[in-house]
């Protein structure tokens, strides 16, 4: 999680590395890293109408990507300016991004569960 939070490495005496960026989606995809992505982020989905007054899937699909592209574009800037070990990839930036609206579909589908909706603060996360 550290890595992800916080991607900066130093390498001394390298040359900048101009090519760590993947804009191709799928290509070199890893699964597993794939689905990792996807699930750190449900959470995301699940807490933003709880905390925020975000309430629809566009607007937490947008929130998703907002906060995936504020993770990928250091990592790039890291790659070039200091030589850092991530690629910034579009196939992170897009599971990221698919994860928060799922999780926002586990919250709505939980709605649906009266012992779920009684456990709700009054206008917490409730759907207006």
């Amino acid at each position: 999680m550290g890595n992800t939070l916080f991607p900066i490495q130093f390498a001394a005496g390298s040359s900048p590395r101009w090519g760590s960026l993947n804009l191709v989606p799928l290509q070199n995809a890893e699964w597993d890293d794939i689905l990792q992505n996807i699930l750190v982020f449900i959470p995301l989905g699940m807490l933003l109408p709880l905390i925020s007054r975000i309430r629809s899937a566009p607007r937490v699909l947008l929130v998703g990507f907002l906060v995936s592209l504020t993770m990928e574009l250091p990592q790039y800037a890291n790659a070039v300016l200091w030589n850092g070990g991530h690629v910034a990839d579009v196939n992170d930036l897009l599971a990221n991004t698919g994860g928060a609206p799922l999780g926002y579909g586990i919250y709505r589908g939980m709605l649906l569960l009266p012992a779920f909706r009684r456990r709700l603060p009054a206008g917490a996360g409730r759907p207006g």
